[in-house]
């Protein structure tokens, strides 16, 4: 072997061993990556508690039904009994800043409920109006599959954006819904379906509402049930 082949064969040699190492690099940089995903990427009942949660009823439904707790969570479904009307809501305590959220509802026949983001204060009172879809926004949920769209339909931010399309499914079927908060972009799909894609800054409606709240649970009547329930915390 002449020193040409030799050379030719070590500089070969070198470039393997220098491939490996990128690729051993790269490798690690993707782990760790994708457990920075997995770490943030939380199911909100997985333990099978709500003390992460409060339950904030309506004034008008707690003068009414003192006693009466509507929100419970069993076998990671969490479920309200709507069956005496407007109840109100279910806050995690913790504030977001940009997020994803991953859940599936259903509702039964009739029912009226919402899922409530980037609300600043806790609902306490009616005046002033602290309701998550006055100072927030509420993503409604309500027993509409097949019905034209506005304002108050499913996908809508209630009352006040219609969505692009009405996708949700009829009562007693499971659907799955993403929200999406990051900075002024909204985003909302809809068993695969996107129902709102917005800059809220550009919309002289929102341009206001705040960039960072709690997300709660609505129901404004009639049983709902959620589950699958996942968060992602997304980088500004």
């Amino acid at each position: 072997m002449n020193r040409n082949t030799i050379r030719a064969a070590a500089a070969v040699a070198g470039i393997v061993a220098l491939i490996h190492c990128c690729t051993a690099a790269l490798a690690d940089e993707a782990v760790k990556a994708l457990a920075s995903e997995v770490k943030t990427r939380v199911n909100l009942f997985a333990s099978g508690n709500l003390e992460a949660f409060v339950e904030e009823q309506h004034i008008f439904f707690k003068k009414k039904h003192p006693n009466v707790h509507t929100w419970s969570l069993r076998e990671g479904v969490l479920a309200c009994d709507g069956s005496l009307g407007n109840c109100g809501f279910l806050r995690y305590t913790k504030k977001l800043d940009d997020f994803h959220l991953e859940l599936e509802y259903r509702t039964a026949a009739g029912c009226n409920s919402g899922v409530c983001i980037r609300s600043p204060v806790p609902y306490t009172t009616t005046n002033p109006n602290t309701l998550p879809s006055n100072v927030g926004f509420e993503v409604q949920i309500l027993d509409d599959a097949g019905k034209p769209v506005d304002a108050h339909c499913s996908g809508a931010f209630y009352g006040v954006r219609a969505p692009k399309v009405n996708a949700a499914k009829p009562a007693g079927q499971w659907n799955k819904q993403e929200i999406t908060c990051q900075g002024t972009h909204l985003r909302v799909v809809l068993n695969g379906q996107v129902v709102q894609d917005i800059d809220q800054s550009k919309d002289k409606r929102l341009a206001n509402r705040p960039l960072q709240g709690y997300l709660s649970f609505q129901n404004h009547g009639g049983n709902a049930e959620f589950r699958a329930v996942w968060l992602t915390v997304l980088d500004k």
